[in-house]
């Protein structure tokens, strides 16, 4: 993928409401404080747009109170460990809540770190990884969505490619995802 084909997706309007949920995120991480549960609840119905009724079960046993401290262990500056490490700890620390798997803490994390984090999602990888085997498997779809259970090493491997993106464009790394996101959505019209 080259950086100039995503210039004209930089101002997206999903772009625009990730703008407003970093705001939020950064106030909150400001105080020390994790994500609300309302908060928490938006950033997955930004993520998952359409397919948000699919987690509506796990919604209902979503721990109330769990949601503000496992985000703010999960938000907490560890200057000793390194990028890699980080990111592993960050995602295995959101997993641990009831239907958060990778794709839903990337979104998280990107949220609140955009200049360190993105969003992985089937649309970015096939545009980074187009002949991997994750993405062929996408084409395999449940309900008219492809179904791809990404790893943590996968969004390790992702954010480098959407890093080297960004440093061309000079945005931050989750802006340069969206935009990622956003052109696969144009080019492919679902």
């Amino acid at each position: 993928m080259e950086a100039e084909a995503l210039k004209k997706h930089g101002n997206s309007d999903v772009n625009k409401e990730a703008e407003n949920l970093e705001t939020r995120i950064a106030e909150l991480k400001k105080r020390g404080m994790g994500l609300t549960t309302e908060l928490f609840i938006e950033i997955a119905r930004w993520k998952l747009r359409s397919q948000y009724n699919r987690i509506k079960r796990h919604r209902n046993n979503l721990l109330i109170a769990a949601v503000p401290e496992i985000t703010r262990i999960a938000f907490h500056d560890y200057p000793a460990v390194t990028a890699e490490k980080l990111l592993q700890f960050r995602t295995e620390i959101l997993i641990t809540l009831p239907s958060v798997r990778v794709g839903q803490a990337s979104a998280i994390l990107g949220l609140a770190f955009p200049d360190d984090y993105c969003v992985i999602d089937y649309r970015g990888w096939r545009q980074l990884f187009p002949d991997h085997t994750k993405t062929k498997k996408s084409l395999e779809q449940k309900n008219g969505t492809p179904q791809v259970r990404f790893t943590i090493s996968d969004y390790w491997q992702y954010i480098q490619k959407v890093k080297e993106l960004a440093r061309q464009l000079d945005w931050s790394v989750r802006k340069t995802d969206t935009a990622i996101w956003d052109y696969d959505r144009e080019m492919n019209r679902k």
